[in-house]
């Protein structure tokens, strides 16, 4: 047993979960119940459902503040529903617990891990989201084949291997380590230059290429410049991955406090872009609307403009409609137009328009396409959101993809995000209503 091992008082745990099914529930039951068994204070939701708290999101936010460690167990609907992919209603248990746990990473000033993803098959690893992927995750197998001692001997610090003693410090004679260091900073300093130039592309390949067969130092010093440049692309998937690599290479080292340093302005980035506030968000709800035929809600999504510019098109398109004869269009356009439209003629309009948005985005599932992981932002209010068939995952787009994509201009006033345009340009309203460039977009495509 370590020396530093403490029995004398009991740990805490709390098993974050999701309820996929009566069985996943079973198993969790189980596991908490065997941890209790082997001395571990373990809790879960299932032992208060008799006698519910007041307060869901309160309870969950005591028992994590309460425990010394949190158990997530990753599944593909907690990930979905921790990263607020989720179909509105849905999972609120997790997306609670999810937001105090990302809260408390970014606040986190020990060192110590407190939040460990647990899988109870290896295959749902890959479900495991940025924020818990700096740690290790165990596999506690299901309720007849379970393997916890790998599990047990962190949450009561008694490790499997212990380190022999100190002993004297050995002469060595003097080798090339510190030519090949220096050489090896030459080289990073020379990628560094040679992105500041232009080429990025190389500046990557040369970094990479410091990243194995060389000392840790020097390596760590590659990936965490490796991240740097990913990260002023916003490339965050590859930014994530070098600094991670960083951190493992050598941790406890200025760089690896660099390295988390950054990464946690990487998670607040994302969760400006993808969270429930940001404008990814704002547009896979509007497709969904659509998708579920909510015109009416998804209209009053519609910035105020576009849905002038698109009114003055159906007039226009329909000018000939004995409906429209001796009316007045800029009177009704500007009826039409309203975010509630109580006009006579709303319904036709609005079933019209219905149909136009099914069309176009009749290929779009909100389970299997994913955002374009670049923000591409016009400004402090306009952003294009670019989603393509990812299987829910975050991809890099660059114009001239082969893959169908879906293109929302998404503005932000008053608070909140809504849709400008579906193709990468402002419309604007008139008789006819026209349309023009995103501002700075040339720039942005370069």
């Amino acid at each position: 047993m370590s020396d530093d091992a403490d029995t004398s008082r009991t740990v805490r745990v709390f098993i974050s979960y999701s309820h996929d099914s009566d069985e996943h529930r079973a198993n969790v039951l189980g596991l908490a119940q065997e941890l209790r068994r082997a001395g571990v204070d373990a809790w879960i939701d299932q032992f208060v459902e008799a006698n519910p708290p007041l307060s869901w999101p309160l309870w969950m936010n005591e028992q994590i503040e309460q425990s010394d460690f949190v158990l997530v167990v990753m599944t593909e609907t907690y990930e979905r529903r921790f990263m607020n992919r989720e179909s509105p209603g849905l999972g609120l248990g997790v997306r609670w617990e999810g937001a105090i746990i990302t809260d408390a990473l970014y606040r986190a000033v020990s060192d110590r891990v407190k939040f460990i993803p647990i899988v109870v098959r290896p295959s749902d690893s890959v479900y495991i989201p940025p924020p818990l992927r700096l740690t290790t995750w165990y596999d506690i197998g299901t309720i007849h084949n379970r393997h916890l001692e790998p599990l047990l001997r962190h949450l009561l610090n008694q490790p499997a291997v212990v380190p022999e003693p100190v002993g004297p410090v050995i002469a060595l004679e003097p080798a090339g380590s510190v030519r090949e260091a220096e050489d090896s900073q030459r080289v990073i300093a020379a990628a560094l230059a040679r992105a500041k130039a232009g080429d990025r592309n190389g500046a990557r390949a040369d970094l990479e290429a410091l990243l194995d067969g060389v000392p840790k130092e020097t390596a760590a010093a590659a990936a965490y410049n490796l991240g740097l440049l990913w990260q002023e692309e916003d490339a965050y998937s590859n930014s994530i991955t070098a600094y991670q690599r960083a951190i493992e290479l050598l941790p406890g080292s200025p760089t690896a406090e660099a390295a988390i340093n950054n990464l946690q302005i990487i998670l607040q980035v994302m969760n400006a872009h993808y969270g429930p506030e940001g404008p990814v968000y704002a547009a896979r709800q509007w497709l969904q609307l659509i998708h579920d035929g909510a015109i009416r809600r998804a209209w009053e999504l519609v910035y105020r403009d576009t849905r002038l510019a698109l009114v003055q098109a159906w007039i226009i398109a329909n000018e000939s409609h004995p409906s429209l004869q001796g009316v007045d269009r800029d009177d009704l356009a500007s009826k039409l137009s309203q975010a509630k439209p109580t006009h006579v003629l709303s319904r036709a309009f609005l079933a019209t328009q219905l149909n136009e948005f099914e069309n176009a985005f009749q290929a779009y599932d909100d389970e299997t396409w994913g955002a374009a992981e670049k923000p591409r932002r016009f400004g402090l209010d306009l952003e294009l959101v670019i989603l393509m068939m990812t299987g829910g995952g975050a991809i890099i787009w660059e114009p001239g993809a082969a893959a169908p994509a879906i293109q929302l201009v998404m503005k932000r006033e008053a608070g909140g995000w809504y849709v400008a345009s579906f193709l990468p340009e402002i419309m604007v309203p008139g008789w006819p209503p026209t349309s023009r460039p995103l501002p700075g977009l040339k720039k942005q495509e370069d």
